[in-house]
């Protein structure tokens, strides 16, 4: 298979960007190698609207199946409300449409989500119980998430700019989308 495709898509997401390829290959294979382990920090993909970030998103749930991979854009409701049964099967929790006001009121949910080993599920008409939690963190957003560059969230958060394509965008993607549709079993 030619995986030309993923290659070009990867180095215009990261402008060839050395250092974030790095964070975000290993982030991914850590999931795919040792789904067992806590990643430890959470990716922050930061980049205008149009750039791809959907697509490692896509790419995350075909390579891990649909229920691996929980999208929200309300995580107040879906990761740490009051009925949270979907978080008992993800292993990618991505929160999508960030903004950096809504991230700081969130902080002390990321990392417990981030870093605890356990976490409270709570199911409709079922008893609330503790499982393991190997939860793999990825943000979205087109906002620059200046709440990223502090110290104290670089210990959390890996932070990858994100650019869009160059050229024909929309030629771009399709090569992707059908690479993914190539490699995924019907």
């Amino acid at each position: 298979m030619d995986l030309s495709a993923f290659d070009g898509f990867f180095t215009t997401l990261l402008a060839r960007d050395g250092a974030a390829m790095r964070k975000l290959f290993e982030w991914m294979e850590g999931m795919l190698l040792a789904p067992e382990v806590k990643a430890g920090k959470a990716i922050a993909l930061v980049g205008p609207p149009g750039c791809g970030k959907k697509v490692v998103v896509e790419l995350l749930r075909r390579m891990l199946g649909g229920d691996a991979v929980l999208q929200t854009s309300a995580p107040q409701q879906d990761l740490w409300g009051r009925f949270i049964g979907v978080m008992e099967n993800a292993l990618v929790v991505c929160i999508e449409d960030v903004t950096d006001r809504r991230l700081r009121s969130w902080q002390a949910e990321l990392k417990m989500l981030i870093s605890n080993p356990y976490i409270q599920v709570r199911a409709w008409c079922r008893a609330t119980r503790t499982v393991r939690s190997f939860h793999r963190v990825m943000l979205t957003t087109n906002d620059d998430l200046p709440f990223l560059d502090d110290d104290l969230s670089r210990h959390r958060f890996n932070k990858i700019r994100c650019h869009p394509p160059t050229g024909d965008a929309e030629a771009h993607f399709n090569a992707v989308y059908a690479m993914l549709d190539q490699a995924t079993p019907h």
